[in-house]
């Protein structure tokens, strides 16, 4: 029988067997040995996320990344989802939510030998996004006006929210002050806004509570519509009552064209004017009721629909005198007088101007010739004459406060004619001194013609007291004789005008 001697050596963690005297050899390789094994990772939907393992062996190790997403597990190979597939480092660039609760493990093989072992497993966890259900939109605003951005976001736990800003130079966080309010909430305000922010774009950051998981929202413009520059203002006019009235605003803008709405407050507050859409508002026969009214003017863009409202301007409305008495027509006979009064008040008082119109138009009267009075309450004719027969006056009463003038009705003067002078004959013969003898029955005055149903009387010269009356017939007329003294003839018309014949 054959003697078999067996020898056991180990040497670098191999076993060897040798026989010295034999050709039988047996090899055991070892197992790759893990330092590092993978331990589960938490990320956000469409998040990166990472699986580590660190493993050795004498010879180097080879890895294979497995999945099991609910099948049992299978190799990875890299693509759009995995990369190092085959590396001690799994990436995962956008894991989608459908990925939530994925188990991953690697199988670690060595080099030398080919024996592998199995890493423990660890577990995906996919965070979900806030769902955005609400994008924010292009917000417009007028320059100094307010505006304000809203987003409207769900997530299971809830969400925060944070606005941001890009002025050009990318999007920033903002803070509460200034401009924003609200940035921490779903609706983002902006108070009186200037043409600085036109153009900035705004985004809300939202962050769910459960996993921190932050999606941006749509970015939106704000637009800022510039206003309006109103460069004069309507200022405050006076009037008189009955008259007219006027306010101006001059407006103009960078973008667009101007429209604009007149408003007046009469003590109820500001409301429109119908019709008064122009830059000039004109009042025509102002009454005494809108004494204090006040004006303003709205001038709104073209473009953004902007409103800038003009300063207030006032408006006065200074009374005209009553005239509790106006004149009265006037009947005076050719070379007589005539007189016209007005009666009229206003507080602070009135002056006067008496106008003639001779049938060309009203012309004021001066002192001079026949006129007086003619800037009192009585004016007076002295010595009319028959050519002003039918001329008409009134009286301009201007009140001292506002110089507010009111005509007077007018008053017609009329003039009537003085009876003609007749040619006397005294005992028939021209002439206006007759003679007789003493004892006789006197002396005969007579005229050559008179006029149809005047009264024609004989006076006594110094006392002008009647001696005789003769109507007129139309044809010559005789007195009863009389004596010796001196005499006159005064001829009445129908119209009570005197002529005197002596």
């Amino acid at each position: 029988m054959k003697t078999i001697n067996i020898l056991f050596v180990l040497i670098a963690f191999f076993l060897v067997v040798t026989n010295v005297n034999a050709q039988l050899v047996a090899v055991e390789n070892p197992l790759p040995t893990i330092t590092v094994q993978p331990v589960d990772d938490e990320v956000c939907e469409n998040g990166a996320a990472v699986f580590i393992i660190n493993a050795n062996c004498v010879g180097g190790v080879t890895y294979q990344w497995q999945v099991d997403n609910g099948g049992g597990f299978v190799n990875t190979s890299d693509g759009p989802t995995y990369a190092g597939s085959m590396t001690n480092t799994l990436n995962i660039a956008s894991a989608g939510i459908s990925m939530d609760a994925y188990q991953y493990q690697c199988i670690v093989t060595s080099v030398t030998g080919g024996c592998d072992i199995t890493s423990v497993i660890a577990t995906l966890t996919i965070d979900p996004l806030a769902t955005i259900t609400l994008q924010p939109i292009t917000a417009n605003a007028c320059e100094n006006g307010n505006t304000s951005f809203t987003i409207t976001a769900l997530a299971v736990g809830g969400v925060t929210y944070q606005w941001q800003v890009d002025d050009g130079g990318g999007f920033v966080n903002l803070a509460n002050g200034g401009y924003y309010s609200g940035v921490a909430t779903n609706t983002l305000s902006l108070t009186s806004v200037d043409m600085s922010l036109d153009n900035y774009d705004y985004l809300c950051v939202v962050t769910t509570t459960i996993g921190s998981c932050p999606i941006n929202s749509n970015s939106a413009e704000l637009i800022v519509n510039p206003l309006a520059v109103v460069s004069v203002d309507p200022v405050s006019t006076s009037t008189c009552e009955n008259g007219d009235a006027t306010f101006n605003v001059t407006a103009s803008v960078s973008a667009g064209s101007l429209t604009y709405q007149w408003q007046v407050d009469d003590g109820g507050g500001m409301v429109n004017i119908t019709g008064a859409t122009s830059s000039t508002l004109f009042l025509s026969g102002v009454t005494s009721a809108m004494d204090n009214y006040i004006y303003q003017c709205v001038v709104t863009t073209s473009v953004g629909s902007c409103t800038t409202t003009s300063a207030t301007a006032i408006l006065t409305v200074n009374p005209l005198a009553t005239i509790t008495i106006h004149p009265a027509a006037d009947v005076a006979c050719d070379g007589a007088n005539a007189n016209f009064d007005v009666t009229a008040s206003a507080v602070g008082g009135v002056t006067y101007q008496w106008q003639q119109n001779s049938g060309s138009g009203w012309a004021n009267l001066a002192e001079a010739g026949i006129y007086s009075g003619t800037t009192t309450a009585n004016l007076v004719l002295t010595g009319v004459t028959y050519s002003m027969n039918g001329y008409s006056y009134r009286c301009v009463v201007t009140t001292t406060i506002g110089s507010c003038p009111i005509n007077s009705n007018s008053a017609s003067l009329t003039v009537n004619p003085l009876p003609l002078s007749q040619t006397v004959k005294a005992n028939g013969i021209t002439g206006t001194t007759g003679s007789y003898c003493q004892g006789g029955a006197g002396v005969i005055f007579s005229l050559t013609s008179s006029q149809n149903t005047f009264d024609y009387e004989l006076q006594d010269f110094a006392t002008s007291n009647p001696i005789s009356n003769v109507t007129g017939t139309g044809s010559s007329i005789a007195f009863p004789a009389v004596p010796a003294g001196f005499y006159k003839i005064e001829v009445t018309s129908g119209l009570g005008c005197t002529t005197v014949i002596q």
